[in-house]
């Protein structure tokens, strides 16, 4: 009786340091294999083109990043970025063709006016500003989207996992 009544005490005693470092270890070695999940929506015409071959909706070198393939980047509404958010996506990156080449006229214009939306919307959840991102690839640059997406996925890594992650 008198033993279990000194541990019990000795753990009362120990400092506050040692028991915040010991709660933080397994949230650090969480962070370290932390892989944030992301959604990219990419136009066909320009974004589409520049994926690794045989991917089949994945990025090779960026297991985080899912691809979705739309016809136009106009065509991503607010509801489909929520969505996203909503299944568990830690970042939503829509990628489309530069203002003026659009196959559509006007689709990335569309675009740019619904991501001002989205982006309101996200914000009235409480995410970061940083988990979405509106972005011009051109066709004829072949690794100008997977740099995007590298640095796009460093940003959400860092902001940690999404709060309405399941």
């Amino acid at each position: 009786m008198k033993k279990e009544k000194q541990a019990s005490t000795t753990r009362k005693t120990m400092p506050a340091a040692k028991k915040e470092t010991a709660a933080a270890r397994p949230r650090a070695e969480e962070a370290a294999r932390y892989e944030p999940r992301i959604i990219a929506f990419v136009c066909k015409w320009c974004s589409e083109a520049q994926e690794t071959n045989g991917s089949k909706g994945r990025a090779a070198g960026l297991p985080a990043v899912r691809f979705v393939s739309v016809m136009c980047s106009g065509r991503v509404q607010p509801s489909l970025v929520l969505k996203a958010f909503e299944l568990g996506a830690d970042g939503v990156i829509v990628c489309g063709c530069g203002p003026g080449k659009c196959h559509y006229y006007f689709g990335n214009e569309r675009q740019a006016e619904m991501f001002e939306t989205s982006k309101k919307l996200v914000s009235l959840l409480g995410l970061e500003a940083d988990r979405l991102r509106l972005e011009w690839i051109p066709g004829a640059d072949a690794g100008a989207l997977a740099a995007v997406l590298d640095e796009f996925t460093e940003k959400v890594r860092r902001a940690g996992p999404s709060p309405l992650r399941k």
